[in-house]
């Protein structure tokens, strides 16, 4: 490490043998990195997570390339460690005898939260790198002194046991002599000494006004002495007392390590001002013969075509902003919004091709067979509407009410191949024909015994009881679903006017649900029945007269073809 820093050292010193600026400057800064409370464990893991820092330091430069920094600083740790399995440490109970501690790990997890307060001295070292950026490297040692150190056990379990070689006994489940489960989330403070670490920073300075440089560079500490002081403590004693794990045995090697990277600001309160020496300035030569003197060209080398073209400091024009000077800029007037999207030749690009420049594409990569079939976008048409593309769309102009029923190909669906596309299918998964939209046509012998039984079922008086001279008609009905089983039916109960039309309309209920019951034992599957009655609602003739009320008292049965279920 002694080698590397003298290394180090050497090559800085001839590498900054350029002038500097020399004066004091006070600066802050904030960073972020990886912060290790680097002890080891017997057995067992340990994590880390990011740790910060801050500082304001005062740095003072008594040569143009070399000065001194020193300041405060703060910086935090957080490290985690994890054990499982079987630590013995041995020990000696109250009546002398020697036996092993014994603590069974399982997931046990305790945090660890430090902060420091760091004083650094540092030798500094600076040279320009251009007119405005400087390199600046700091190398050095600093004292740091804990002012948080604290410790929490967040999970897990442990199980204490003591061994006894001599009588080879162990003993456990005796909390009284500190052998037993322990689950408590224990807390405490770290054993922690102040320490001495080598550190170093590389990073750069960039000027922002003459007294102001943001400062942006990487950080490494390494501690050069040991930071716990645990005294032989055991991680956890048979009296109760846990000590944690960076103030036990299972921790050694206990050094700081830390590295990152940090951003602040460098402010100058104080230059030594410089002897100035007078200067010729050549105002005649222009070299490139642009117009501009080479002493004020901060573009030297202009192209003969684009002389007349060039600002006030010899720098050829760019009037639209997009990369493309004007002498070379063949679609002048770029959009703002087009700026970094045009070719050599500043003209938009137009990466897929389908006359969209990509500054206005908002569906780029347009496959070529899509060219000519975009909108003002450079996204797809799809003029009917279907969600198919009209590049892809086999089959366009797909009516309104068809959208979402279309394949791959813009094409009308059609699943059960009857010739009826599914938009106007009403039995879209069933065979049908057109007179019955799509649906399977009704047989004409089924219409008859449908039409037959209206008035053929009949009832005791007031009652839903089915009379005997009805079962033959209903079993008739009842061959003709078993043997059609694309039939659903809804079976509807109707009654005349006479008496209370509440009651009329809880007794045609009641006698539809009786034939659907009836059915249902003759074979009928209940799953493609429902049964409702609608009362006096929906007459099919004159209640006023004895025979218009009989053709009103009624049991119907309509087909469909569409999953129904049952609520009765």
């Amino acid at each position: 490490m002694k080698k590397v820093l003298i290394i180090w050292f050497a090559i800085c010193i001839c590498f900054y043998l350029k002038g500097q600026d020399t004066g004091s400057y006070i600066h802050f800064n904030m960073g972020e990195g990886t912060h290790q409370l680097g002890y080891k464990l017997t057995d067992g893991n340990k994590t880390t997570a990011l740790g910060y820092t801050a500082n304001f330091a005062y740095s003072y430069f008594f040569l143009s390339q070399f000065g001194l920094q020193t300041g405060l600083g703060l910086q935090t740790f957080n490290s985690s460690s994890t054990l499982n399995g079987l630590f013995v440490s041995p020990d000696v109970d109250t009546d002398g005898d020697a036996y092993d501690l014994r603590m069974n790990m399982k997931g046990w997890k305790e945090k660890q939260s430090v902060a420091y307060l760091d004083i650094p001295l540092q030798l500094q070292m600076k040279s320009n790198l251009s007119s405005k950026v400087k390199l600046l490297t700091s190398v050095g040692v600093k004292y740091s002194i804990p002012v948080y150190k604290h410790y929490e056990v967040t999970e897990g379990q442990m199980t204490t046991t003591g061994y006894y070689s001599k009588w080879n006994l162990e003993l456990y489940d005796l909390p009284q002599h500190g052998f037993t489960t322990i689950t408590e989330r224990y807390k405490g403070s770290i054993n922690l000494k102040p320490v001495c670490l080598a550190i170093m920073d590389v990073g750069g300075l960039i000027r922002l006004s003459g007294a102001a440089e943001l400062y942006i560079g990487a950080y490494a500490n390494y501690g050069l002495t040991n930071m716990m002081s645990h005294d032989g403590k055991l991680l956890y004693q048979h009296d109760g007392v846990y000590n944690g794990v960076a103030n036990s045995t299972i921790a050694s090697n206990e050094k700081q390590l830390s590295a990152g990277a940090k951003i602040g600001i460098y402010f100058n309160i104080g230059r030594m001002k410089p002897k100035i020496k007078p200067v010729l300035i050549d105002t005649l030569t222009d070299t490139d013969k642009d117009g501009v003197p080479d002493f004020r060209d901060k573009c030297p080398g202009t192209p003969a075509e684009a002389r007349g073209m060039v600002d006030k400091n010899g720098c050829p024009f760019d009037t639209d902003g997009d990369g493309v000077p004007d002498y070379l800029d063949k679609c002048p007037g770029t959009p703002v919004e087009a700026r970094g999207m045009v070719d050599k030749n500043g003209c938009p690009l137009d990466s897929d091709g389908d006359g969209v420049p990509d500054h206005l594409d908002k569906c780029p990569n347009t496959p070529p067979e899509a060219k000519g079939f975009v909108d003002k976008n450079g996204c797809p048409l799809d003029s009917d509407g279907d969600g198919v593309p009209d590049y892809l769309d086999k089959c366009p102009n797909t009516p309104l009410a068809a959208k979402g029923m279309v394949d791959k190909n813009g094409c009308l669906l059609d699943i059960d191949g009857d010739g009826i596309p599914d938009y106007l299918d009403k039995c879209p998964t069933i065979p049908g024909v057109a007179a019955n939209n799509g649906c399977p046509e009704i047989k004409p012998e089924v219409k008859r015994l449908f039409k037959k039984a209206m008035q053929g079922i009949q009832f005791e008086s007031g009652k839903a009881i089915i009379k005997p001279v009805s079962f033959s008609i209903l079993n008739d009905i009842a061959t003709v679903l078993v043997n059609n089983p694309t039939y659903l039916i809804e079976v509807q109960g109707h009654c005349d006017n006479t008496g209370n039309p509440q009651h009329n309309l809880i007794l045609s209920n009641d006698r539809a649900l009786s034939v659907k019951m009836y059915l249902v034992g003759k074979g009928v599957e209940e799953r493609r029945m429902t049964s409702k009655g609608y009362g006096d609602t929906m007459p099919i003739a004159d209640n006023k007269v004895a025979w218009g009320r009989a053709l009103n008292r009624r049991v119907e049965f309509i087909v469909s073809f569409e999953k129904v279920e049952s609520a009765n």
